[in-house]
């Protein structure tokens, strides 16, 4: 029985441990034992309950991150409509690359393009009577290459001038995911649609070219390591093409350049990252026929590229609900004439460039070579760790696109909505993603 103690008023009575008295009571005994795991003290600072609440809400917060990163797809945002969703696969696995018209049609991929090249009345190889070709083995050679392959394919029904065996299309499908390492460059016809959704699709070694051509759809790829001294995803002297959902990235000059009087261009919801010259619209200052240029640039994610993000000459360039992070030398630049609308935009600086225009201070207007006529304005971006916007009042007044884009506000939580949805989607791809160390 605990004896009673004696607390004068003012004094606090000391709390003993029932540990520490099992501890003396060994030691009375002649051996020594400690306790592995005492009992906490009688008082505590916090009620149990508080505790269990807390240890709760931890709980819920790693549940909901797991699961974000698990299926790796917004969740905070509205879906894009049903006949947009980029995971569901389109054709059933038995589909033969011989019988290009046996697969059912796919889903109407081309009403769910936006932006200029929706305005242009974009479908790609969606007219009736196209070619189906769905592609099978990831072989490609520039001679000889086996049927059941990309390059056989566009060699063969999408090798005419108008594009399809039969002049009407080509709708290239894959029945699996697979790596393609081309052997050399391929070029596009008009009226190609080539489809990656459902599954995984890379193309390493070279990329594709897009010249004189029109209304070509490019989606759901991933596209890199273009060596040499070329552009990943050259656009020339063509019309009418979207591109949706491609990752682009390690190239030694542009990804995605639109060039050479190429109009009517949509570049969105893609990741283009770890480049130097990144996005160029209009080749060079002498080239006026530019003037007719109007490319949208929508929903895409620039991580860590050093600048042409894009740069436009001459034409109307819509850059709206972009991402930027960490740019490395500016984002957004123009030159004679160019107009860039620049709207509802997230510009995220690094540790090294802040401004997000090529403007370098007063000392700028002296630069020999400084051209002061293109008009870069902002509308409602959001600059964020430091970033600064120095607008370009130009020549010329800012255009009005003749369409309307479901935007969002710059903002936080747009942010991590381009982070999930740049670039192919397909599942698991941010565990699968998380391996590839040549990506």
């Amino acid at each position: 029985m605990r004896s009673r103690r004696t607390v004068q008023a003012g004094q606090q009575e000391p709390i003993q441990a029932e540990g520490e008295a099992v501890e003396r009571a060994s030691v009375v005994r002649g051996w020594r034992w400690r306790n592995p795991n005492p009992p906490l003290p009688r008082r505590h600072s916090r009620a149990p309950e508080e505790v269990v609440a807390d240890r709760l809400v931890g709980i819920k917060w790693a549940a909901a991150a797991v699961l974000f990163l698990f299926f790796g797809c917004p969740i905070f945002l509205p879906a894009p409509p049903t006949d947009c969703q980029y995971l569901a696969p389109i054709l059933p696995p038995s589909a033969s690359a011989s019988s290009p018209s046996t697969p059912p049609p796919p889903s109407p991929l081309h009403r769910c393009a936006m932006g200029y090249a929706a305005t242009a009345g974009v479908v790609g190889g969606g007219r009736p009577g196209a070619a189906r070709y769905v592609v099978t083995t990831a072989d490609d050679a520039v001679e000889g290459a086996p049927e059941g392959s990309l390059r056989w394919g566009l060699a063969n029904l999408g090798g005419g001038s108008g594009g399809g065996g039969k002049g009407q299309g080509l709708y290239v499908t894959f029945n699996r995911s697979m790596t393609i390492r081309l052997k050399s460059r391929l070029f596009l016809a008009s009226h190609t649609t080539i489809d990656g959704r459902g599954v995984r699709v890379r193309l390493l070694g070279n990329g594709l070219v897009l010249q004189n051509v029109s209304n070509v759809i490019i989606h759901n790829i991933e596209i890199g390591n273009q060596p040499g001294d070329h552009d990943v995803l050259p656009i020339r002297s063509s019309q009418v093409v979207w591109i949706d959902h491609c990752h682009v990235y390690n190239g030694h000059r542009g990804t995605v350049d639109v060039v050479y009087n190429s109009t009517d261009v949509t570049i969105s919801n893609c990741r283009i990252h770890n480049h130097r010259l990144t996005m160029l619209l209009g080749a060079d200052d002498s080239h006026e026929y530019d003037r007719n240029m109007r490319v949208t640039v929508y929903r895409n994610w620039f991580e860590k590229s050093g600048q042409r993000q894009p740069h436009c000459r001459w034409g109307q360039c819509h850059v709206a609900n972009n991402l930027y992070t960490d740019w490395a030398f500016y984002c957004l630049g123009g030159r004679v004439f160019a107009k860039i609308r620049s709207e509802a935009n997230v510009f995220r600086a690094g540790r090294s460039r802040k401004e997000v225009t090529p403007w370098f201070g007063e000392a700028s207007l002296t630069t020999p070579g400084f051209d002061n006529t293109p008009t870069i304005l902002s509308y409602g971006d959001l600059l964020l760790n430091g970033a600064t916007f120095h607008q370009f009042k130009g020549k010329e007044p800012m255009f009005y696109p003749p369409y309307q884009l479901p935007l969002y506000d710059a903002s936080a939580l747009m942010e991590t909505y381009l982070r999930q949805s740049a670039g192919p989607q397909y599942p698991f791809r941010f565990i699968r993603s998380f391996f590839d160390w040549d990506s």
